[in-house]
């Protein structure tokens, strides 16, 4: 009975085995496949590009088409492999766009450089470009780069990606970044975010700097950002270095004086410890006669008494 019964369980389990051995072929065909249909797509893209480049020859010479491709090789553009990060796709499609403008003939077609540019996706990105049919392919390379790009956005763009961005735009703060360091992360931060005005940029700009440098900005009434990076290079210049804060301000440009000239005298900015350091550095003490704005070693008292003039009073 008992043989009987391992009898029954030996074709049971070669069953087993035999079904997971068929799953696996069926997942490695699966991976065949979808390579196959990779390499299938860029045998297509490259029989197009190798059309339009025909094409272009016609019209703009022969050679043309060959030193842009040698330019556009020799770029070491970067690919895309389909990142779902807003800040990286629009950077990649506009470094993409910039370099096929450059390497490519002016009158190239905008069809060549979507052409040109899908054969840099890779992984994820390429799957996705392979799965589109043949014709939809087409299609979005007769319509053009914003065509292109639209859909690129579309596909690798993650939801709510417009309110994330913004949201990171508001609260970027100086920290320990330089004012030229902050204000660049701001600019590069915006690219993600879609209509933001100049207005917007210089209140977030304002806000997210250092307390001193907040308050100088303020008080100079600056409107736009670039008359508030100029202020807030000046007054960090000031801090480090001292000096006067209108006269770095005229220093730095003579062609924003509508919003520097209510400081234009000579009173220092009034940062706090600032007057302390700037008057250590410019009103020194006499050690000989006890005033400010000179040493000793030129002490006009010391002088006319080295000479023979009359004896200074007893303090």
């Amino acid at each position: 009975m008992e043989s009987h019964e391992m009898e029954m369980n030996v074709p049971q389990e070669n069953a087993a085995w035999i079904e997971a051995a068929n799953q696996l072929h069926a997942r490695i065909a699966g991976q065949e496949m979808m390579m196959a249909q990779v390499q299938e797509a860029n045998r297509n893209l490259h029989e197009m590009m190798q059309v339009l480049l025909r094409q272009q020859t016609v019209a703009s010479g022969s050679g043309d088409n060959d030193r842009a491709m040698a330019a556009l090789i020799g770029r070491s553009l970067r690919k895309f492999d389909g990142q779902r990060d807003k800040l990286v796709v629009n950077e990649w499609l506009m470094r993409m766009k910039s370099d096929l403008d450059i390497c490519m003939p002016a009158d190239a077609l905008d069809s060549q450089k979507v052409i040109v540019a899908s054969r840099f996706f890779e992984r994820d990105a390429a799957l996705l470009w392979a799965a589109r049919p043949e014709e939809q392919r087409k299609g979005l390379a007769e319509a053009g780069w914003d065509a292109f790009a639209n859909f690129v956005r579309t596909a690798f763009e993650p939801p709510q990606a417009h309110l994330t961005a913004r949201t990171n735009l508001y609260q970027l703060k100086q920290g320990k970044m330089t004012v030229a360091e902050f204000e660049q992360n701001l600019r590069m931060t915006a690219l993600s975010v879609e209509d933001v005005t100049d207005a917007e940029l210089n209140t977030i700009f304002t806000l997210g700097l250092k307390e001193k440098l907040r308050i100088e900005v303020a008080r100079q009434d600056t409107r736009t950002l670039e008359e508030s990076l100029k202020v807030a290079l000046a007054a960090e210049q000031v801090a480090k270095f001292g000096g006067d804060m209108s006269q770095v301000i005229k220093n730095s440009s003579s062609t924003h004086s509508r919003a520097f000239s209510s400081h234009s005298g000579s009173a220092p900015m009034d940062l706090g410890a600032m007057d302390k350091r700037k008057s250590g550095k410019t009103k020194v003490k006499c050690y000989h006669c006890g005033e400010r704005g000179h040493i000793k070693p030129k002490c006009p008292k010391l002088k006319e008494r080295l000479a023979g003039g009359p004896p200074e009073p007893e303090n």
